[in-house]
């Protein structure tokens, strides 16, 4: 049954044939009831393959632990990073301002205290 709902094309009706009629069966569902159920999934699997489609695409940045950052021949302050990670500037009530760098690409920010 789930290589004839393959062969015609209705992939998210196939991922979700076994589950869904076991389920429903389980249930004591009647048979439209299942049906129901299984082109509820149909309809879902266009919008859940593009979100899939769209975070496999998408260039996200790697998380860096504190660490493990090498801040050598990068402009970052390490000593700065430090003191804003502690929150340790926050005890002496100095002011803090965030201010975009000439420097640095729009998205870049200095951080003053």
């Amino acid at each position: 049954m789930i290589a004839a709902i393959s062969g015609l094309g209705l992939k998210g009706m196939a991922g979700a044939f076994d589950e869904a009629v076991t389920t429903e069966l389980q249930r004591k569902r009647t048979g439209l009831e299942v049906l129901t159920g299984l082109l509820q999934a149909e309809t879902a699997h266009p919008h859940a393959a593009s979100i899939r489609y769209r975070m496999t695409a998408t260039k996200l940045p790697a998380i860096k632990d504190r660490s493990a950052f090498v801040f050598d021949g990068t402009l970052i302050n390490e000593g700065l990073v430090r003191l804003l990670y502690t929150g340790s500037f926050l005890d002496n009530g100095a002011p803090l301002s965030c201010l975009p760098s000439a420097a640095q690409p729009p998205s870049s920010l200095i951080w003053l205290t």
